[in-house]
């Protein structure tokens, strides 16, 4: 009989750490899920407006992020000496690109590199990628307002890190026309890179912002002449 009991605690005891670890194992596959889709749906405002922030461009042009509104855009972070990752960014822009050359679609590359990256040699390395200065921005500035426009966009590594080294985040950041943050994707991860297209998909479609009505000037009337500026005018005259 004991042995008939042990017998049993054994098998429930065996049921139930079979029960737990289908729990686990279900919990680790809805994380995935989870993880996958974090960032693919959101809906911030810059804490401070892009608008405000200034880069150069490889062309030299001075540009101003408030140039973007009206446009779906979609921004990452890279540098030009960066071993092999942002090579590997920088092309799955490229391959955006191409797919939307003819949408009204703005991509900017900032680098966190500005010593390096004068706009010569953004103009070099940005060869590889596109031809198209209008479409694809590379742009450089002071690497405080390129961390601040990192941060602003809540994004967490732009900049350098803890032994002066260039960092930056490997996530491709998608803008509606307003300006508003509606998705970050991590490009190495081939699921939240389609994520990306379909978001830029779904922007395009959105209508963009009504502009702000602003009240029409009033009409300002020429004043009329009054009696003793005629009787001058007359006076002058004789």
């Amino acid at each position: 009989m004991n042995h008939l009991a042990v017998k049993i605690w054994l098998s429930v005891l065996l049921l139930a750490s079979g029960a737990y670890a289908s729990v686990l194992v279900y919990r680790s596959f809805r994380g995935m899920e989870e993880e996958v889709d974090y960032k693919a749906d959101l809906n911030l405002k810059p804490l401070r407006p892009i608008g405000e922030f200034q880069f150069t461009e490889r062309s030299g042009k001075e540009i101003k992020l408030g140039d973007l509104e009206g446009h779906v855009t979609v921004i990452n972070f890279f540098f030009a000496n960066c071993p092999g990752t942002c090579r590997v960014l920088n092309q799955k822009v490229a391959d955006l690109q191409k797919e939307f050359a003819k949408e009204d679609v703005r991509f900017v590359s900032i680098t966190i590199d500005p010593a390096a990256d004068t706009p010569e040699r953004l103009t070099k390395y940005a060869h590889d990628f596109t031809g198209d200065g209008d479409q694809w921005w590379f742009l450089t500035g002071p690497l405080r307002d390129t961390q601040e426009l990192g941060r602003s966009l809540r994004l967490t590594a732009v900049g350098v890190d803890e032994f002066g080294r260039p960092t930056h985040t490997d996530e491709i950041v998608v803008l509606d026309r307003a300006g508003v943050v509606r998705g970050a994707f991590d490009h190495r991860d081939a699921t939240k890179l389609e994520k990306a297209r379909e978001k830029i998909r779904d922007l395009l479609e959105e209508k963009a912002p009504a502009p702000a009505a602003t009240a029409a000037p009033a009409a300002t009337a020429k004043p009329s002449a009054t009696p003793t500026a005629t009787a001058t005018a007359t006076a002058d005259k004789k």
